[in-house]
């Protein structure tokens, strides 16, 4: 009984409620092809079971001229069912589910994208933990990097690195900064000096006492199709027909979070002072040099795919804004394909003053909102 009780002392349950403000995607690694989803009216889309519509077609005597076409051809999906007088019962009896498709303004014989959020076996859409985890892994390092006592040879090695992806030009994305990556890890995490283990090991990692479980499954009628909008430091934006699906706003997501305070040193006051520091982080490094882009508030943070690189990175915590700015843009630039660095031209990154250049936003409501705003509450 008294280990019990003890136990029960060290371990501190919270439920956390985000509520989301702009669009959250957390992706399953899948597209839905265009052989798998039809355009209705109403602005939506309709999501097939394969399964389903092989069934009509086969009830109508159709399901080779379905199998040559999924098979040999490249339309959409809509004209060949309308070409074999199938369109309106594949909509009644065939979907699986439909998504609102927000705002967006696809652009007309370009190929729409629509990449698929992550779901579990039931179906219903979800947050994983550990994506969350990552979230409040950035947070907290940042908080963590304030007083620590090798920041300086930690941010002169970050330096080092990015200078020398400037003078290659071209680094192994997998491999670059991984030495830097884990020495920070190390001084940051990695602090639990278990017998018989080196610095760096997992098992010293603090954060394994910060235990985030899965959300509660969210309705399939909180999904909208978020496209991908570019906003540069004029206020200019650009569309590309890419959408994901995500949380609308005003969707409320909880989940768990037990801290085990034999392990992890931090509680909910600390945890809450990092996101605020953080955000204010954000604000003052990168969102203040884009025109008319809203700020973070203190109980604000960014999750999920689409967010951007500074919602990901410690490179700004480590460096602040000005060197920041110059780390980042040879780091993003040098790990950038060949083809497409002159288009994203990350090397203007330090005449604009920020890097990278361009705010990682989508449309709804009338408006344009930064993907993967949340409002977060650890109760």
């Amino acid at each position: 009984m008294d280990g019990d009780k003890a136990m029960k002392n060290v371990l501190e349950k919270h439920e956390v409620k985000l509520t989301v403000r702009g669009p959250v995607f957390v992706g399953d690694g899948k597209e839905i092809d265009k052989k798998e989803y039809l355009f209705l009216g109403g602005k939506k889309v309709g999501v097939v079971d394969f399964a389903r519509l092989y069934g009509l077609a086969k009830s109508r005597g159709k399901e080779k001229a379905l199998e040559r076409y999924m098979l040999e051809e490249y339309t959409y999906l809509e004209a060949w069912l309308k070409r074999e007088d199938l369109y309106d019962e594949a909509v009644k009896k065939s979907l699986r589910y439909t998504i609102s498709m927000g705002d967006n303004q696809l652009t007309r014989g370009t190929k729409t994208q629509i990449i698929s959020c992550i779901k579990d076996g039931e179906g219903s859409p979800y947050l994983p933990g550990s994506s969350i985890k990552g979230m409040l892994r950035t947070i907290l390092g940042y908080e963590g990097l304030k007083d620590a006592p090798d920041k300086g040879r930690l941010a002169s090695q970050l330096q080092r690195g990015a200078e020398y992806a400037a003078r290659q030009g071209k680094v192994n994305r997998n491999k670059f900064l991984s030495k830097e990556t884990k020495e920070l890890e190390t001084s940051l995490f990695r602090t639990l000096n278990r017998p018989k283990t080196k610095p760096w090991d997992a098992v010293n990692d603090v954060l394994a006492g910060l235990m985030v479980g899965d959300s509660e499954p969210v309705p399939l009628s909180r999904l909208v199709l978020a496209q991908k909008v570019e906003r540069n430091v004029h206020g200019e934006e650009k569309t590309l027909n890419l959408l994901r699906e995500a949380f609308m706003p005003g969707t409320e997501i909880c989940f768990p979070l037990t801290i085990d305070r034999s392990i992890c040193p931090w509680d909910k006051a600390y945890i809450e002072k990092a996101i605020a520091d953080f955000s204010k982080l954000y604000n003052e490094c990168f969102i203040s040099a884009f025109k008319e882009a809203a700020p973070l508030k203190a109980n604000q943070v960014l999750l999920g795919g689409g967010t951007g690189y500074v919602s990901k990175t410690l490179v700004y915590p480590l460096l602040g804004k000005k060197a920041g700015v110059e780390s980042a843009a040879r780091i993003i630039d040098a790990t950038l394909p060949y083809k497409i660095r002159s288009k994203h031209k990350h090397n203007q990154d330090v005449r604009l003053g920020v890097s990278p250049h361009i705010l990682k936003c989508t449309w709804f409501g009338g408006r344009t909102v930064q993907m993967g705003l949340c409002d977060i509450e650890i109760r």
